[in-house]
């Protein structure tokens, strides 16, 4: 035990390492001016190939924690599995909506595509969140996993119908030569916040127990961080 909890220290300090490296990294490459800039025909393939790689992994998630059998933690795994089938499916979403793609039900844009992106992020912090602080808690009953896909089905449908048919209800996130909105920044500044939250959750389970996965989740949330703030400050989509 105390061997293993050595090797989980070190390798708790190795992600640490690597997140304030990576964070170090970009602010560097934020202060050079942009050499380069891509257009819509390389930038658009690139694009929907990351996030088609996100919600291959979000889809992961989901059917590992549904077909979870630790009876232990299977409550608290169902309801965060269902939380990330709800991120691949708008994910997918934002990425038929990016500007440049053919039309989705409605016509391409940029407000469109930042719409689907921050709901799918803003589930994707509050996950993680959830991960660091809920209790695991097993299933009350077999047929609660079947109540919480059936609730996030509807919350998709719900997200679904409201980004593409009443967008208008939502406030402006993006104007064309002016940039973001101070809505939209200080939505990405909130979940930069929920992030942080994770993060220290982490620490705390951590130091708690000295299990390995802790600290490859602290390492993920603070990654998180460092692209959250990056989402604050774009100019050209």
């Amino acid at each position: 035990m105390a061997s293993s909890s050595v090797i989980a220290i070190r390798r708790f300090h190795f992600h640490l390492w690597i997140s304030a490296t990576l964070l170090f990294i970009l602010l560097i490459v934020a202060f050079f001016p942009p050499t380069f800039q891509f257009g819509a025909g390389m930038y658009l393939p690139i694009h929907s190939a990351m996030e088609v790689f996100s919600i291959i992994v979000a889809w992961l998630v989901f059917a590992i924690s549904l077909n979870s059998n630790d009876n232990k933690r299977a409550g608290t795994t169902s309801l965060l599995g269902c939380t990330f089938l709800a991120i691949a499916v708008i994910n997918f979403g934002h990425v038929l909506s990016y500007s440049g793609m053919p039309d989705f039900v409605t016509p391409a844009s940029v407000e469109k595509a930042i719409n689907f992106s921050l709901v799918t992020r803003g589930m994707a912090a509050l996950a993680m969140v959830g991960i660091a602080f809920l209790p695991w808690q097993p299933l009350q009953s077999k047929w609660i996993k079947w109540v919480h896909l059936a609730l996030t089905i509807g919350f998709i449908a719900i997200v679904f119908w409201i980004l593409l048919y009443h967008s208008r209800w939502l406030p402006s996130t993006f104007r064309p030569g002016e940039g973001l909105t101070t809505f939209k920044i200080a939505t990405e500044y909130v979940l930069v916040v929920l992030h942080v939250m994770a993060c220290i959750g982490f620490y705390l389970r951590f130091n708690e127990d000295h299990e390995s996965a802790w600290s490859y989740l602290f390492a993920a949330s603070a990654i998180m961080v460092s692209s959250q703030i990056f989402n604050t400050f774009y100019v050209h989509p």
